[in-house]
């Protein structure tokens, strides 16, 4: 893990931030450090400036505005420093603090470290908190004067305590398997992008025209996925789909010790709260912003346009009885138009763009495709399945082989929800005009595994010749 990702050092005092530098680089990890100044980290908040992401290791001064003992106000200038340079979506990290406060017959630099541990906890987004803490309890020794002195500067320091520090950083932050192997597979891409870009241009001549002969390649490359429609948007999105795919096959597998992890019990489901549905969900469906062009599998808001439906619906009471028409059956004990209100209601109606992707990619359709279907919160959705006829019980079945069911899913900000498509349900839309009218109704997209799974039942729907039979 201490090869693995980018690493941040936070401390007000050059010298000291430099000498963790300093046993990083040797490392040939990469790092950053900012000086903590007040000034500074307001400028940097004021400025519109990227954030860091891949960040797996922040070294955190536990003392940023104090003299004396650590207390809420650095810890408050800590969290609002990693949240002005890291972005929200950085995952995982590890705390590892460093100070003087910490040594060998001290517990208060431990006790310090927990303090600061919570208070990241709490305020920071999710995407942007520390898993884990650990005290690095040598920087006493690295002082100047004193317990709470300075840093010497690095080259006032030996070698042989240089090579110490090392090994008790890597010693420190080497305890996480699991957490180690998702970051390795983080490196194993970075690498495997390296490999692809160095692949792409190893048949181009360095010199003066290297940079346009790449270019032309470049465009080549894209034109073969899109076809010869020569827009920047097709462009850049063809590029995109080509190097993924190269990409895709040059990542290794590095995920090594799995096996030694035990499988989630009773215990572990009470931590990890509605794990199975988030990470269907992960899986599964993608929510970051469309591009202008809504790609193959959008998933849209569809009740802000019911006038593209073949059949008239005016109003939210015909909307209700379309809903419980196709998707949904009643049974005695709860047939009353509350409860069926309710349950309508409750479900967001929702299209599923099923273009073929080549047409999407080469804008050869002129019509986009869609399915029709509903969010079906998870309380209503037994009311998506036959009920026995003899016992008068739900069974498992949906009402028919015209409906299929997507796995439960849940957002991050939302309950758990299904999915629920019905193949009677088709239409067409110009997609000029789809582009334009589903802008601001996008809720995401559906893998590709999902959303061939899907498109294949829908053809099995679609082209079943079917038989006529006296019963």
């Amino acid at each position: 893990m201490h090869s693995s990702g980018h690493s941040l050092v936070i401390d007000d005092k050059y010298d000291d931030g430099m000498l963790i530098c300093s046993r990083l680089i040797e490392n040939l990890t990469p790092c950053y450090f900012f000086q903590y100044d007040e000034q500074r980290l307001l400028e940097r908040r004021q400025q519109d400036r990227p954030k860091l992401t891949g960040v797996r290791l922040i070294f955190q001064d536990l003392a940023l505005t104090s003299q004396g003992e650590p207390s809420k106000t650095d810890y408050e200038a800590a969290a609002l420093t990693i949240e002005s340079i890291v972005s929200e979506l950085n995952g995982p990290w590890l705390l590892v603090t460093w100070s003087t406060w910490a040594g060998a017959e001290n517990q208060l630099g431990t006790q310090k470290a927990q303090e600061v541990f919570d208070h990241l906890r709490d305020s920071l987004a999710p995407g942007l908190r520390p898993f884990a803490f650990v005290v690095l309890d040598t920087k006493p020794r690295y002082s100047r004067s004193g317990m709470h002195g300075d840093v010497q500067r690095i080259s006032d320091i030996s070698s042989e305590q240089l090579q110490e520090l090392s090994q008790h950083i890597s010693q420190k932050v080497e305890r996480y398997p699991a957490t180690s192997a998702l970051i390795d597979w983080e490196s194993e891409v970075f690498r495997a992008i390296s490999e692809t870009v160095s692949e792409i241009t190893s048949f181009i001549q360095l010199g003066e025209y290297f940079d346009a002969d790449l270019g032309s390649v470049l465009r080549e490359m894209a034109l073969a996925e899109i076809g010869k429609n020569v827009d920047p948007q097709s462009l850049s999105k063809g590029l995109k789909e080509v190097l993924s795919s190269i990409l895709r096959d040059k990542i290794k597998s590095t995920a090594n010790g799995l096996e030694n992890f035990e499988e989630i019990d009773d215990q572990k489901i009470l931590r990890l709260e509605d794990w199975k549905a988030k990470t269907n969900r992960i899986i599964h469906q993608e929510l970051s912003p469309p591009p202008p062009a809504l790609p193959p599998g959008s998933l849209l808001d569809f009740s802000h346009n019911l006038e593209l439906l073949p059949g008239a619906i005016d109003s939210p009471k015909e909307l209700n009885s379309f809903i419980r028409k196709n998707f949904f059956q009643f049974g005695a004990g709860d047939c009353s138009k509350a409860r069926k209100n309710e349950v309508s209601e409750a479900c967001s109606f929702i299209a599923l763009d099923i273009t073929p992707p080549c047409d999407h990619a080469q804008t050869k359709s002129t019509w986009n495709k869609y399915i029709i279907g509903i969010s079906v919160p998870e309380q209503y959705i037994d009311y998506c399945r036959m009920i026995d006829k003899k016992t008068g019980e739900r069974t498992d079945k949906l009402l028919g082989e015209y409906l299929v069911c997507l796995p439960e899913m849940m957002n991050p900000d939302g309950p758990k929800y299904f999915l629920v498509f019905n193949s009677r349900l088709t239409l067409s839309i110009d997609t000029d005009k789809a582009n334009s009218t589903f802008a601001d109704h996008y809720k995401g997209r559906l893998r590709e595994q999902m959303l061939g799974d899907l498109t294949s039942w829908l053809i099995r729907q679609t082209t079943r010749p079917g038989i006529v039979e006296l019963r």
